[in-house]
């Protein structure tokens, strides 16, 4: 991610613009204080630039110290949401006796915990179509995988077992605990018997 800005001096532009020192604030979402990532100096236009990485949702400012000569200043946060990267990590899974399927998921997130859902649709046609299995809800702390379980009815259950190997596609949607979501898809081989 990329940090710019332009340090405007309205006394003494020509010591205070140009060569002043800029730190480049960050404070996690639900932190209280601001930490300095990076110290940059202006250019003859008084324009800085800086490059750091945002792993979580959290605020950022460029700050200049004030000295003998020209007044220190604060620019206005600006706030830099993360959302969580989702993964499937089952590439195959199998249709159980007690009628669930179990998949696990990967949620990455340095704002934690991850909630979201898993919905398994079939690609292979199923009694002449597709189908759309019943969504199943989870849990994860940040960084981790959970295992997730679809439970299918019985007639579902019957259906699916007329099929030995069904090719379906997963879709995953994830929340962290900022409230920023996303969403991936991915295909999962499922056994039925």
């Amino acid at each position: 991610m990329r940090i710019t800005g332009t340090l405007e001096a309205f006394a003494n532009a020509v010591r205070c613009g140009a060569g002043q020192q800029v730190e480049i604030q960050r404070r996690a979402a639900r932190a209280g204080e601001y930490s300095t990532i990076a110290r940059v100096l202006t250019n003859a236009a008084g324009g800085f630039s800086a490059t750091t990485t945002a792993e979580r949702t959290s605020f950022f400012r460029a700050r200049v110290a004030q000295d003998a000569e020209c007044m220190g200043t604060v620019s206005a946060r600006e706030r830099v949401d993360v959302s969580p990267a989702l993964r499937l990590i089952t590439r195959t899974a199998r249709l159980s006796a007690n009628r669930t399927i179990r998949v696990q998921v990967d949620c990455r997130t340095n704002d934690g915990p991850c909630n979201g859902t898993v919905k398994l649709r079939t690609i292979t046609r199923i009694g002449g179509r597709a189908r759309t299995l019943p969504t199943a809800s989870f849990q994860a702390p940040g960084n981790a995988r959970r295992s997730v379980t679809v439970r299918v009815g019985p007639a579902t259950q019957r259906l699916l077992r007329r099929v030995r190997t069904i090719r379906a596609r997963a879709f995953i949607v994830g929340r962290d605990a900022n409230g920023n979501a996303s969403g991936t898809t991915a295909l999962v081989t499922i056994r039925t018997r």
